[in-house]
């Protein structure tokens, strides 16, 4: 029995731990976007995150831009062979896969506001995506995912973003 509770005890232990080695590898950045020009807004998810978001941010969106660029090269905004209200479905799609709550999915514009609860910390990280028609058809879509506490998130910005632009993209 003590040698089960010692296992159990060193195992519950390393989560944390292995969450702070990960932290040390890529920056906090705290938010991470396909395209920080035209940053992409919070709007029905504007007030929760005003009540709960911490201040100052840790980074400015020009010191996240520079720490993403560096880290995350390749994220950016993605083209899509769907019209807008088409991808605009997609996306809702692959949200609710990845277990997000929607908060907006209604209306004729082309946004979709979610949040992420995470499993360990119960911490939120909300995603805002953006879709735009483009001239020949098609679609582009760009998107933000922000922390609302915390300081540390490991690049967990940048792979969530990641991870929904790819599965958007292999759903077609």
């Amino acid at each position: 029995k003590a040698i089960l509770a010692a296992f159990l005890s060193i195992s519950i232990a390393a989560i944390p731990v292995l969450y702070m080695l990960e932290f040390r590898k890529i920056p906090t950045l705290g938010e991470a976007a396909t395209d920080f020009e035209n940053l992409p807004e919070f709007v029905v998810l504007a007030e929760a995150r005003k009540a709960e978001t911490e201040d100052p941010p840790l980074f400015s969106s020009s010191e996240a831009e520079a720490a993403q660029k560096k880290y995350f090269p390749d994220l950016g905004p993605i083209t899509i062979d769907r019209s807008p209200a088409k991808a605009k479905e997609q996306v809702i799609k692959v949200l609710r896969e990845m277990k997000f709550s929607l908060a907006s999915t209604t209306g004729d514009d082309h946004r979709v506001e979610a949040t992420q609860t995470s499993f360990w910390f119960g911490f939120k990280d909300d995603v805002v995506v953006i879709i735009t028609g483009l001239p020949g058809g098609g679609s582009r879509v760009d998107m933000r995912s922000a922390s609302r506490v915390g300081k540390l998130d490991g690049g967990a910005n940048a792979k969530r973003v990641a991870a929904i632009l790819a599965a958007i993209q292999n759903a077609q």
